[in-house]
């Protein structure tokens, strides 16, 4: 792939490459594959060589879904080094990043716990992080894309989710808002700090978070604040209007956290 060619859509991008540049040879590898295999499962060759020639043989049906994968994480890498060019500033990209420098609700759960890219930079007066988490939780691989901004300083733990998914936290109770709030998020809040919470959660906030995107949740421990949004991130249209998103939250909630707490 082109180093200069933009990425506006990573799956796209990648099925477009396949076909382009390699659609010969995984076709040629899934006919031999299919040849092979219907081959040896119809010959008279001994049980034991006939499942060892057809292990030999299902390797190459493998080799379409490998090509994939490369192929994949391949322009993932070139869709966060574009989207770090775009941001400008000192951004860059981290590969293979440590799920366990986040902390929070979100990074306590779960196994396997995998960072394939990291995108940190300066973003006005804060750094910013995004990157695609993804672990195994009750046999299911779950995956969230998250922004992180990182404010320079801690704050009491809130965690604003939306009403349906459940928090088990020994550290967290639940806050009941005036209004509709509660019909779409549920709050949950360090304990003992309620009134700082119905503080913070002024009218204004409650009516920016429900316009911002009722499916994704935020969350502030210690000295961050995380945006997440279930499932990944892939195109650049997505990600443009996560910042977006992500700045109207950080407009409306910060001031106002650093005023009060």
């Amino acid at each position: 792939m082109n180093q200069e060619e933009e990425v506006n859509d990573i799956q796209k991008s990648t099925r477009n490459y396949l076909f382009k540049e390699g659609s010969g040879h995984l076709l040629v590898s899934t006919i031999i594959g299919v040849g092979l295999t219907s081959f040896f499962l119809y010959s008279s060759i001994s049980d034991s060589e006939g499942i060892v020639a057809i292990i030999c043989s299902l390797l190459f049906l493998l080799l379409p879904g490998l090509s994939y994968a490369r192929t994949y994480m391949t322009i993932e890498q070139r869709f966060y080094e574009q989207m770090a060019k775009e941001l400008g500033g000192d951004f860059s990209v981290i590969s293979e990043a440590s799920p366990t420098a986040h902390q929070g609700v979100l990074f306590s759960t779960g196994s396997a716990k995998i960072i394939p890219y990291e995108l940190v930079g300066k973003w006005g007066e804060y750094i910013l992080c995004f990157f695609s988490y993804k672990y195994q939780s009750m046999g299911r691989l779950q995956t969230y894309s998250v922004f992180e901004l990182r404010l320079g300083k801690d704050y009491p733990h809130v965690l604003c989710i939306p009403t349906g998914l459940h928090v088990v936290s020994p550290d967290l109770e639940s806050v009941t808002l005036e209004g509709d709030f509660n019909k779409s998020f549920s709050l949950y809040v360090e304990k003992n700090k309620q009134l700082e919470a119905r503080v913070l959660f002024t009218p204004e906030l409650m009516v920016s978070i429900i316009d911002n995107d009722q499916k994704v949740a935020f969350e502030l421990f210690k000295d961050k604040l995380h945006l997440l949004y279930p499932g990944k991130i892939q195109t650049r249209k997505e990600f443009t209007a996560s910042i977006t998103k992500l700045k109207k939250l950080a407009d409306n909630l910060l001031p106002k956290l650093h005023e009060i707490l």
